[in-house]
Order: C-alpha cells, then structure tokens, then sequence
C-alpha cells in the first residue's frame, strides 16, 4: 500500500464550514435556519455566493482531480417559507435552489475554455428546524459534467439529512456557549446514474450512501478586528449498499473513507455592509480512504487537501 501526499500552503482564505466528501459540505441545504423573530417573514430571500481553491477534489473520497489549480464556485439561494410558532415545536422552514462548481486545469480539464468546466450541479430542496436544536432537510440534486467526460451524466440523487445543534449543552447557564460538537447524519439515494461508476467501470448498481459526523467548534478570540473561530470535523462515508464498488471485482465495500479536518474561519471586517457579510478560511482535511476508493486513487490510502477561499451572503 503507498500513501501519496498531496501539500499546499495553509491560507487563511477558504471555503465551506463542513470537509464532507472531501472538498465541500455533504448538502448545501443542511445547516441549521438562521433564528428569525415575529409572525413576519422579513428579507425572505437570501442568497450566498463564494469561490474556493483546492489542492485536490475527492467525492465522497472517491477521486476526481488531484493535479493542476481547483476552482469551486459556488451560488445559494434560500427563500424563508415560514416562520416558526412559539411552543409549537416546528421552527423556520426554507426553500432552497443552489448550484456549485468544479473547474478544472489538470487531465480532467486541459483543454481549457468551457472544457476546464468538470463538474456542475444543480439542487433544490426544503430545510426545516425543529424542537429548537434539530434541524433536518430533503435535497434533490443533479450532478452533470459539462465538458463531457464523465460515462453517465448526470448523475441525479436524492438526499436526507438532520443535525443538531448543542451548543447550549455546554454551557453552565443553558445559553449558547462558545464551544459545540454539531452532530449529523445523512442518506443520499442515487435515483439515476452512479457516482462510482465514473471511476469504477465494474460499477452495476445505484447506490446509497450514509455520513455521520461531528463539526466541533472552538471560538478562538480575537486579533485586531478579526475574530477566529476553529472547526475541527470528523466525518465517516459509508456504503449502505452498491456505493462503493470495487473497480476490480465490482464487490461492495462498506467504508468509503474517515475525514479529519481543521478550518479556521473568520468575517472579513474592511467590506462596506452594503457588499453584504463575508468570510474569509483556511482549511486542511486528510482522507483516510477505505478499500474500494483506495483502487479508485491508484492505491493511495491516504490524502491531505488544504484550501483557501471565500462567501458572502446578500
């Protein structure tokens, strides 16, 4: 077994607050609804763009570049349905409608122009809080590849996910500390097409696939007029049937990958309010991979991927 090692410089620009599936959250729409007051829905619509830069770009540990430069762009927008009743137990609800981005300079997309162009998706879907910590969502997503050189696009998928938010468990007051773990889970159901296959071609069969994780959070203070939070997640993919073939014999295996990350995240204080709130991180996330996506990477168990970018919401 080798282990390749993929390096880049730490910077203090990045991207998502969630390492899942390598590069990116597992689903845009599963963070927590932003707590909004009165039986008003005020400023319904809001909408999140960012660019991120990555060394590398593994789905769900399953390898799609690791060479040349890694531009993700990314577009959200949330439409607040309703508000939630007090004491009724069910919080905001929220439409949502995203796309994100994966362009390529390496073998995946060296022809530049529109070629460069890996990877689109396209989702919607509805998120929900409820019992004032839990928050859940449903996701439908289209995974297309504009330049052609995926087997099967798109890859169509549907997606379901909770998460709870305990930061007033450790706290001596009840009140939201400091400090949290941000527990989750999800299930994606593969409706058309498979991810696999596109690195796998003893791939068969639409998959389903589970994540469990932790995200825990640590306010780190402040330094001048940016104030440094630190996200260590800890992720583990799972096959929870036909998700991870093996290239060679197209058996199923169980573990897709475990993720160790750190992110340091910060707003960024000189934009004029008017830009909207932005945030600038830095992350690094090591793959441990499980048997199935180690034949994927060409027999390497194990990658680091650093990365820089930015988002703001309007």
């Amino acid at each position: 077994m080798k282990y390749t090692i993929v390096l880049a410089s730490l910077s203090l620009l990045c991207t998502t607050p969630l390492l899942a599936q390598g590069n990116r959250k597992l689903l845009h729409s599963t963070e927590p609804s932003e707590p909004r007051s009165g039986t008003v829905v005020e400023d319904a619509v809001s909408v999140t763009w960012g660019l991120d830069f990555h060394t590398a770009y593994f789905f769900r540990g399953m390898r799609r570049e690791t060479q040349g430069a890694i531009a993700q762009p990314h577009l959200q927008m949330v439409y607040g349905l309703t508000e939630g009743e007090p004491d009724s137990g069910l919080g905001n609800v929220d439409l949502v409608l995203g796309m994100w981005n994966s362009i390529h300079d390496g073998p995946t997309g060296t022809r530049g122009g529109v070629q460069a162009w890996y990877e689109s998706d396209i989702y919607f879907g509805a998120a929900v809080s409820f019992l004032d910590n839990w928050s859940g969502s449903f996701t439908y997503s289209f995974l297309s590849n504009p330049n052609g050189s995926w087997p099967n696009s798109p890859v169509e998928e549907i997606a379901f996910a909770i998460a709870f938010d305990d930061r007033h468990l450790w706290s001596d007051d009840g009140e939201d500390g400091g400090f949290a773990l941000n527990p989750s889970a999800a299930l994606v159901i593969e409706r058309k097409n498979q991810a696999d296959f596109i690195v796998s071609p003893a791939a068969q069969e639409k998959g389903a696939y589970a994540q469990f994780g932790v995200a825990p959070q640590f306010d780190l203070g402040q330094t001048g007029d940016f104030d440094w939070t630190l996200t260590t997640p800890v992720n583990v993919g799972l096959s929870f049937g036909d998700y991870y073939e093996d290239p060679s014999s197209g058996g199923d295996k169980v573990l897709g990958f475990i993720e160790l990350g750190a992110e340091v995240s910060t707003p960024f204080p000189f934009m004029p309010s008017r830009f909207g709130n932005w945030e600038l991180t830095g992350s690094v996330s090591a793959l441990i991979l499980g048997d199935s996506t180690e034949t994927m990477n060409g027999g390497d168990a194990f990658e680091l991927i650093a990365g820089i970018g930015f988002k703001t919401t309007l």
